[in-house]
This record gives C-alpha cells, sequence and structure tokens, in this order.
C-alpha cells in the first residue's frame, strides 16, 4: 500500500501493484501535506492544514481518532506538520 494526500483536503490509500484506490479518506478542512504508516503497516497517520492529524485503520480506512492542533493560520506559518511520524517502537506519533 502507499498513501497519498493533497489540496482537495483528502488522502487516499492505493494499492501498489495494480493502482487500484483502495480509500479515499476524508474529512480534514484543507489540505493533507502528510502521510506516515505506522511502523507495522496497521495504522496510517494524516496531517492537515487546518491542524489537525488524523489515525486511520490502513486495512478498512475507518478513522481511529482526530487529534486537534493549532488553527489554519498558525499551522500554514510553520514547518511542523510538515513532517509526520510513528515512532518505530510504539504508537507514538513524532
Amino acid at each position: 500500500m502507499v498513501a497519498t494526500g493533497g489540496g482537495d483536503d483528502r488522502a487516499f490509500i492505493w494499492k501498489v501493484s495494480t493502482g487500484e484506490k483502495l480509500f479515499e479518506l476524508s474529512g480534514h478542512k484543507d489540505s493533507v501535506i502528510a502521510v506516515a504508516f505506522s511502523s507495522t503497516g496497521k495504522f496510517l497517520a494524516t496531517g492537515g492544514m487546518d491542524g489537525a492529524v488524523k489515525v486511520w485503520e490502513s486495512e478498512t480506512g475507518k478513522l481511529v481518532v482526530t487529534l486537534e492542533g493549532p488553527d489554519e493560520v498558525i499551522v500554514r506559518r510553520s514547518i511542523n506538520l510538515q513532517l509526520l511520524f510513528f515512532h518505530s517502537q510504539g504508537f507514538f506519533l513524532i
């Protein structure tokens, strides 16, 4: 699987071998600028210019949790949300 995000406020999970779109992940209120799979591949985190980080089950596309951050004006001036990582030793987002 591979994940993408874009200016249409959505992220997608794709099947690499066929290019098939598996899931459309909607709910961000502004561009999705960061995506990251957990080390096990079980979860996908998406970060948006809306200040939210959303965690999804990668096998079902089901939303697990939304973490609210600062509003879009603050995020647009910051580079902090452009990189999003799961820690390799556990379920921690960095």
